[in-house]
């Protein structure tokens, strides 16, 4: 990739305003996989960007069940841990325990001042793990709260005593699900929450209890400060009707007078605020006895919903912006049996920070009544996956640059909703999801919003997955969408099949339901788009408003076409002149090493002793051999010559990307060429090569054609699919 090409040039500041056409390239694809042939179902957890190491190089971090760290630029895996493992058990592929899986978000920062990186996430077992920038526990981790999934976690300092503690949400069938802990892994006085003294027997129709709780099981918790006290509160939607909201010391934060001296957590959310002001129903509402208004029997819950802390009209003031399933209460009985199959619709709520609704009369923004009736699941029977597994986030963002922000969520109802403050959504708003069919069904993941095009205006990245009614394979894979702050489509890419299994069939559908992370990872002045896809691991597209460059000798649909584009929008070669890019053109061993060298991101080479004397400081080539050098990608033609005008050849270009990857093993012991046999320096090189596709031979059949010069064709491919491992 073009790491350096590009220097000190923002995204927003690269682009012009105004344009609108963009394109979607992919960058790589399947990277962090357990192995060539299988990766582990992935689930919510956005991946992160970070210099890890403190080695002026970004790495990118997935989590399916094991976590990965590899290079953010090539996609080049570093290292892995198997689930709630460190790096001192070595990495299995069958080592990732049963329920191990990582469901939310993870955090990368400096939890304990020490000015290093730590990763905190939590495993789907139960286990909380921090660990140290190279993957090995902190002193005091793993921890273990339960034996449920972690669902949630936030950091903060919660205590206002200057350290950053851990806040963790468990999907678990309690009141007890929130526990918060110290860097160093001991609990904070007075967690878990709910204690029994606080507790609400939640099953009871007649409760004296202080707050209802049960089990988080989305990317639930918010931190905020709802006191003014500049010490952020903890806010915890979870599978009840009622929003906990504690202090560090876990008490409980009293909501306003308006409800009587009550908690937050002891404020049903129903459809109607005059209702809720009421709190004449708590617990799960007393049995339905048929003579019900609407406004008794519309009430919301929060078992797929998140929380947000924004300060959504620009007066200075945070708001608590929260999504919910509205559920019509006509079929409950004492058991709760009809619960999951009554939800009506999801939407989004505004509250102050004493729990009032949110209104600002002086804008006329008036959120007493949240947004009604927009659409059930497009499931016909939602209990069988719990909302077609649809966990809503809200996003807070200024998409249009009016000063006011914009409440956006993905929803079970196919669409990505997007409301202004005046409680109505504008333009082309909802964005309805294409693929859904009779059968399959797509639902989009939260969205991130950024200016990619530099007019002032934030565009809308999200990508989404389908499910079936019988859960079984839809054959539909999901896609990565960019619309305009008006909800027009830009451009649409499909994400890649599933992975190919060991007998060469597709496993499953992919699609993404983790956040996008959308960041500039290269430093090329355009954004790429990292998405943990369910079935092909972690795949990275950039957005690319200048895209479209086109050559005259570069045919449509040929098998160059799109290497060739990717090789030029990311600047690791140009065409022989402005309209034809010489696809017949050999290439020399020096242009090869130079173009290896941009896809690995221009590095600086650390040495500066030169072993060939036919390369010339100042040479374009310089620091690419040298690198190369480096790192074991080449010694030279002997004699102290490296030989950068000689061309080079299929073998010697297939031996360069070998080594580059590692030297990597491959399983095949079929020899599929009668040009070559067992002795050549590139026999391994070949073999690796042909089973990765990175080439399927030459001249006929049952030839490689080693020695053939390769040409500019070649090289852009065998380099595009190296970085892609495209199948």
């Amino acid at each position: 990739m073009a790491t350096g090409l590009v220097s000190g040039v923002s995204p927003a500041a690269k682009a012009q305003p105004g344009q609108s056409s963009l394109a979607i390239e992919e960058e790589y694809l399947f990277a962090g996989r357990n192995n060539d042939y299988y990766t582990e179902e992935a689930y919510y957890a956005t991946p992160v960007v970070v210099d890890l190491d403190g080695d002026g190089a970004l790495e990118a971090i997935n989590a399916a069940y094991s976590l990965s760290v590899v290079n953010a630029v090539t996609g080049m895996e570093k290292w892995r841990i198997n689930a709630g493992k460190d790096r001192s058990t070595p990495y299995s592929d069958y080592g990732n325990v049963a329920s191990g899986q990582v469901f939310a978000d993870f955090k990368v920062l400096d939890l304990d001042g020490d000015g290093e990186l730590e990763i905190v996430i939590g495993y789907g077992n139960g286990s909380l793990s921090v660990l140290n920038s190279e993957g090995y526990f902190e002193p005091g981790w793993p921890q273990k709260p339960t034996s449920s999934p972690i669902r949630s976690l936030a950091v903060g300092d919660v205590n206002g005593d200057g350290k950053l503690e851990i806040v963790v949400g468990v999907g678990i069938a309690s009141s007890v699900s929130v526990w918060v802990y110290r860097s160093d892994g001991t609990i904070l006085p007075g967690w878990p929450q709910l204690a029994d003294s606080q507790n609400a027997n939640y099953s009871q129709s007649t409760i004296t209890g202080n707050a209802y709780n049960y089990g988080v099981f989305a990317n639930s918790i918010a931190l905020g400060d709802l006191n003014g006290d500049n010490v952020p509160e903890i806010i915890v939607p979870n599978d009840t009707a009622f929003i906990g909201a504690y202090y560090g010391d876990s008490s409980l934060v009293t909501a306003s007078d308006l409800f009587e001296g009550r908690s937050w957590g002891k404020v049903a959310v129903y459809e109607d605020y005059d209702q809720e002001i009421s709190c004449e129903n708590e617990g799960w509402g007393y049995p339905v006895d048929g003579d019900e208004t609407r406004a008794e029997l519309y009430r919301a819950t929060f078992g797929h919903s998140a929380a947000t802390y924004s300060d959504v009209d620009g007066d200075g003031v945070s708001e608590v912006v929260v999504t919910g399933l509205v559920f019509d209460r006509t079929g409950y009985n004492q058991s709760n049996d009809a619960t999951l199959e009554d939800t009506r619709y999801m939407t989004a709520f505004i509250f102050n920070q004493d729990r009032t609704r949110y209104v600002n009369e002086a804008l006329g923004f008036d959120w007493t009544s949240a947004p009604r009736d927009l659409g059930r699941c497009l499931k016909s029977y939602d209990k069988v996956s719990l909302a077609g597994g649809v966990f809503s986030e809200p996003v807070c963002a200024d998409l249009d640059g009016d000063g006011y922000q914009e409440i956006l969520f993905n929803s079970y109802n196919g669409k990505l909703h997007c409301f202004n403050l005046d409680g109505t959504e504008h333009g082309q708003w909802p964005f309805t999801l294409p693929k859904s069919t009779s059968t399959a069904f797509e639902f989009a993941c939260p969205p991130v919003c950024k200016d990619i095009n530099g007019d002032g205006k934030l565009e809308v990245i999200v990508a989404s997955y389908t499910e079936n009614n019988d859960r079984t394979d839809t054959k539909v894979n999901g896609a990565l969408y960019v619309l305009d702050c008006d909800g027009n489509l830009l451009a649409s890419h499909d994400l890649h099949d599933g992975y190919a299994s060991y007998s060469g069939t597709v496993s499953m559908h992919n699609g993404c339901m983790a956040t996008p992370l959308v960041e500039d990872v290269d430093g090329d002045g355009k954004y790429e788009v990292l998405l943990n896809t369910t079935y092909y691991a972690l795949c990275c597209y950039e957005l690319d408003y200048d895209a479209g460059k086109t050559f005259s000798d570069v045919a449509a649909g040929s098998y160059y076409e799109a290497p060739v584009k990717w090789a030029v929008n990311k600047g690791i070669t140009t065409g022989v002149s402005s309209t034809l890019f010489g696809i017949n053109a050999v290439c020399d061993r020096a242009q090869i090493m130079t173009f290896l060298w941009r896809t690995a991101g221009s590095p600086t080479p650390k040495t500066t002793t030169n072993p060939f004397s036919d390369v010339p400081a100042g040479s374009y080539y310089y620091d690419a051999v040298l690198w190369a050098v480096e790192n074991g990608i080449t010694t030279g033609t002997g004699a102290g010559l490296f030989s950068p005008t000689r061309q080079c050849s299929r073998a010697e270009i297939l031996t360069f990307l070998y080594r580059f990857m590692g030297e990597p093993s491959y399983r095949s012991t079929w020899e599929p060429f009668r040009d070559v046999d067992g002795t050549e320096y590139f026999y391994d090189a070949m073999m690796w090569s042909v089973e990765n596709h990175l080439t399927d031979g030459f001249l006929g059949e049952y030839s490689f054609g080693p020695n053939t010069p390769c040409v500019r064709t070649e090289a852009m491919t065998f380099l595009y699919r190296m970085v892609g491992l495209v199948v």
